[in-house]
């Protein structure tokens, strides 16, 4: 009975793990699309997406936010917000 529950649990664990992982590009997508709705977002390649929003198109290079974030929450933050200034302009930011 135990070997069966071990052998189920080992089936389930296993397909669990067939999906690939998030890129950065999605993610960075997930995270300006969270604060500004209105974005349109495109993948220009591995490292670069490329976000519109009321005809205003702006490059952003998601290796260097990765970088970024490596560093820790607080300058993932940071950049991610400056990001946001960017698309939205700094009289849109909405206070924290």
């Amino acid at each position: 009975m135990r070997l069966r529950a071990c052998a189920i649990a080992g089936a389930l664990l296993l397909a669990a793990c067939d999906s690939k992982p998030l890129d950065w590009n999605t993610l960075a997508a997930s995270r300006i699309r969270d604060q500004v709705p209105a974005a349109q977002i495109t993948v220009l390649d591995a490292k670069t997406l490329e976000a519109s929003v009321g005809g205003k198109t702006t490059r952003i290079d998601t290796a260097e936010l990765q970088l970024l974030c490596n560093r820790g929450p607080k300058d993932c933050n940071y950049a991610f917000d400056q990001v946001v200034i960017t698309l939205r302009g700094p009289a849109q930011v909405a206070p924290k």
